[in-house]
């Protein structure tokens, strides 16, 4: 976890006053942090953060954070937005394709604050950043800013720059041979001889994510800043500079300019400084923390954390502000609840010293479907759910893509099957010679992609198959109206056409207008295709459905 140096001047101005320190420690605490020494000879203080909160990372953040939990300022900041003339025209750098800018004004660096800055800055590369692989940061002296039109663009490794820290011009290439952080993340982003870079009016600013350029070199003194955030992934890049132009802004008399981005042929202002929006339910809230909280309760712990809160009977609509980039599921405002409502006033319940076990009835399900196939006369079969690409065109629904494995360990193994028949096939190819008939069952999972709607089909299925020297549909559906009788289902079984079965001698099983399954013979070819002999009969059901019409019945 991040261990940060914060001064506590700093601290207590953006307090506008004092704070004892216990309180900060217990504070600090309740952020899931800890104050790890306090050196009272040069006014600072090492704290531990968890990596999921970067905005806590520099004394502003802290500085907000303790505003809202001692009710000095509740909900969303307040942030003073304007816009700038300030321009940037992203061209294409298929290495790093990712850019935003942000404007702070009325910033001034002293040593402390300059300390604490690059301090920020170098954390959020660690944790969010990936170590400036995902994304990197370049803060500039904005009054030192050649021209107020910016370029993103590959510029060529013989293109010259004033490096960080020195004087005189150097070539990309030298830049990433000869300089620390050239030699540490210059290969990130280098292709065909080429290199991201920032310009204005023709001069190199910034060489993402290497290095900045010392002509917008941040000195004490600096009062005003230019922001730039890049890298591979734009959610990301987006949510950092939100993060760290709201955090800056919570200075006295700071305030966000925004700049306009040209990319394509379409332009948008950036920072966006977009919150982040989860609904849940007073119900799922006290249900998961243990407490009955009322939905004003919930308003106001909620807006203790920096959100905002709206509530509707049972409904709640939660929104974290722009600078919280770890919100990801209405369990993370859960979580900020209960730590505005303080872990200490949770009560403790003595867990019951004997407990009465008691198996799942999903799993008495399962065994109580295998009892009925074993009294059929059938055999479970076990297999991998993972499968070859061939195998995996086997399945009895339409318009379904399989779910294909990028970089397969083996061919054998490449793909997610999207039913249980094709594993059967497999196991029936390799037992020809146990004699007939052959009579297996598999429950097992299965996987695909919905070809209209694109989502993601997951869960489990039955299917059972019959091979002998004459196997007639009639053969495979009375096997499966013997198990659906027994879990007293009466199914509809209508006319159904699929590559994999016969014309003619298949069906869909529905009851009332949901589809159970299917079942039929296998269709001639794929029997050649797998060296099968004989013929076969298949029927395969979704158990998680058969499960609840189990439970109706």
């Amino acid at each position: 976890m991040p261990v940060v140096r914060l001064h506590l001047d700093r601290l207590k101005e953006l307090l506008s006053g004092e704070i004892k320190e216990q309180e900060l420690e217990d504070i600090v605490f309740t952020l899931k942090g800890e104050i790890e020494s306090i050196n009272k000879t040069d006014g600072t203080l090492d704290i531990e953060f968890t990596m999921d909160r970067p905005d806590l990372l520099i004394s502003e953040g802290v500085a907000r954070a303790i505003k809202g939990l001692k009710e000095i300022e509740t909900g969303f900041p307040k942030l003073t937005v304007k816009n700038s003339d300030y321009q940037l025209l992203i061209h294409d750098v298929p290495s790093r394709p990712y850019i935003a800018i942000g404007i702070i004004k009325n910033y001034p660096l002293d040593e402390k604050t300059l300390e604490e800055l690059i301090q920020f800055q170098e954390k959020i590369h660690l944790t969010v950043g990936r170590k400036r692989k995902k994304v990197a940061i370049g803060i500039h002296d904005l009054d030192k800013i050649p021209s107020k039109k910016l370029e993103y663009k590959p510029v060529h490794l013989d293109y010259q720059m004033i490096p960080l820290g020195h004087s005189d011009r150097w070539t990309v290439r030298d830049v990433l041979k000869e300089t620390v952080q050239g030699r540490l993340y210059g290969s990130y982003s280098i292709m065909n001889d080429h290199h991201p870079a920032i310009l204005s009016d023709g001069e190199i600013i910034s060489l993402p994510p290497v290095i900045n350029s010392d002509v917008t070199r941040l000195d004490v003194g600096t009062k005003n800043l230019l922001i730039d955030v890049t890298g591979t992934d734009e959610f990301t890049v987006l949510k950092t500079l939100d993060l760290i132009t709201s955090i800056l802004s919570e200075r006295k008399n700071a305030f966000i300019e925004l700049c306009m981005i040209v990319r394509n042929n379409n332009s948008f202002l950036t920072p966006g400084l977009t919150p982040t929006f989860v609904e849940t339910t007073i119900s799922d809230i006290n249900r998961t923390l243990g407490v009955e909280l009322s939905g004003d309760d919930i308003v106001r712990l909620g807006e203790k954390m920096r959100w905002e809160v709206l509530w509707d009977e049972d409904n709640i609509r939660a929104g974290a502000p722009e600078y919280r980039t770890d919100v990801l599921h209405p369990v993370d405002f859960i979580e900020d609840l209960a730590v505005s409502y303080g872990y200490s006033n949770f009560t403790l319940e003595p867990k019951p010293v004997t407990t009465k076990p008691k198996e799942d009835e999903y799993t008495v399900f399962k065994k109580h479907v295998k009892r009925i196939l074993i009294g059929l006369g059938y055999t479970q079969f076990l297999s991998f759910t993972m499968i070859s690409d061939d195998l995996a065109k086997i399945a009895p629904e339409s318009g379904i893509s399989p779910i294909r494995i990028i970089n397969p360990i083996s061919n054998e193994m490449s793909s997610i099957r999207p039913s249980i028949i094709p594993s059967l096939i497999q196991a029936i190819r390799e037992s020809q010679k146990s004699g007939l008939p052959l009579r297996i069952f598999e429950i097992g999972y299965y996987g695909y992609i919905d070809a209209k709607s694109k989502g993601l089909s997951t869960g489990e299925k039955l299917a059972l198959a019959l091979v002998d020297y004459r196997v007639g549909y009639e053969d495979i559906q009375s096997a499966l109206e013997g198990l659906l009788s027994i879990l007293g289902i009466t199914p509809v079984y209508q006319r159904y056409y699929s590559d994999i079965f016969i014309k003619g001698r298949s069906s869909i099983v529905k009851y009332n207008d949901t589809v159970i399954g299917y079942v039929g013979e296998i269709y001639p070819q794929i029997l050649v295709d797998n060296q099968i002999k004989h013929p076969v009969g298949v029927a395969e059901v979704y158990l998680d459905i058969l499960y609840q019409l189990w439970k109706i019945h």
